[in-house]
C-alpha cells in the first residue's frame, strides 16, 4: 500500500497546484472518491488485492472490456480517498501501469462539460456497458482525473443486484 500511497500523494500535490491556477470550474471543491491502480495481468491483480487485505473492510470484483476491476473500501481513507480500484490492463492496451486516475464525485456534470468546452484542455466523454463519466488530462504530465455522478461502489452494488436477481430467477 505504500507504492499507492506515494503515488497518490504526488497526484495529489499535482492536482492541487492545477486547481489552484484553474478558473473555470470549482474543481478544487470535488471530492476525489477512488483510487485508479492499474496491474498488467490477472496475477498480478491477484497479488496486489492480496497483499491489500489487512486495510481492506469489503470490496468488489467484475469483469469489465475482457479485463477484472476490483473495488476494494479501505478500513482507514488514503488521504481522504475511501475505495481503492485495482483493474486488470485491457488486452493489447499499451497503458503505463501503476497509478492511472483518481475519479471524483461530481453532481455537477453538465455545468463541468459546459465549463470544458470553453477551454483548450485535453477532455472527453468516456464509457462501458456499465457507466459513462468524463475524462481530463491535467498538469505538465498530463494525468487523468475522471469525474462521475455516483460512486464506484454504485456500479458493484448494481452488478451484485442482478447477478442475485439472475440466480432467484432460475
Amino acid at each position: 500500500m505504500d507504492k499507492i500511497e506515494q503515488a497518490l500523494k504526488i497526484y495529489l500535490d499535482d492536482w492541487g497546484d492545477w486547481c489552484s491556477q484553474e478558473k473555470g470550474f470549482a474543481f478544487k471543491k470535488l471530492r476525489p472518491m477512488h483510487i485508479g491502480w492499474k496491474v498488467p495481468d490477472e496475477l498480478a491483480l491477484g497479488q496486489e488485492v492480496t497483499s491489500s487485505l489487512p486495510y481492506i473492510e469489503q470490496g468488489h470484483i467484475g469483469t469489465v472490456d475482457n479485463r477484472k476491476i476490483v473495488l476494494l473500501v479501505l478500513k482507514a481513507p488514503m488521504e481522504g480517498i475511501s475505495i481503492l480500484q485495482i483493474m486488470q490492463l485491457r488486452p493489447g492496451s499499451t497503458d503505463s501501469l501503476g497509478l492511472d486516475h483518481v475519479a471524483f464525485y461530481c453532481n455537477e456534470m453538465s455545468a463541468l462539460e459546459d465549463a470544458l468546452k470553453k477551454t483548450t484542455r485535453r477532455w472527453e466523454h468516456q464509457s462501458n456497458p456499465g457507466h459513462s463519466w468524463i475524462s481530463l488530462w491535467f498538469g505538465d504530465k498530463q494525468r487523468e482525473a475522471k469525474f462521475f455522478d455516483h460512486t464506484s461502489l454504485d456500479l458493484g452494488a448494481h452488478e451484485l443486484s442482478e447477478t442475485s436477481e439472475a440466480i432467484k430467477a432460475t
